[in-house]
C-alpha cells in the first residue's frame, strides 16, 4: 500500500490491519509453518512504518514500541516476553472488540 493511501486511513482502522497480520503469524505458528510467519510478520512491520511516517505524539511512541516488540517476535529473541497472542489481544482494543 502507498503512503498517501494509508495516510487517510483512520488509526484504529490501521492497527486493524496491522493487528490482522499479527492474527495471521499467529495461526501460521500454530500451524508450524514458519516461513509464512515471518512474512506476515514482515507484513505488519511494512504497515507499521506506513503507520509511523505519518503519526505524531503518542500515536508515534506507541507504534515505536509496537514495532520494537514486533521485531523481537520476527527474531524471536524474547527479550519482551510478548507472544503473537498477546500482540493480537492489545491490537484488538484499538477496535473495540
Amino acid at each position: 500500500m502507498d503512503s498517501a493511501a494509508w495516510k487517510v486511513i483512520p488509526f484504529q482502522q490501521q492497527m486493524g490491519h496491522i493487528t490482522s497480520e499479527i492474527a495471521r503469524a499467529r495461526a501460521w505458528e500454530e500451524k508450524g509453518s514458519m516461513d509464512s510467519r515471518e512474512q506476515a510478520l514482515l507484513r505488519a512491520m511494512d504497515l507499521i512504518d506506513l503507520s509511523l511516517n505519518c503519526a505524531r505524539g503518542t500515536r508515534c511512541r506507541e507504534l515505536a514500541r509496537l514495532r520494537e516488540v514486533v521485531c523481537d517476535c520476527l527474531i524471536q529473541a524474547g527479550v519482551y516476553h510478548v507472544s503473537l497472542s498477546d500482540l493480537e489481544r492489545y491490537g484488538l482494543q484499538f477496535l473495540g472488540i
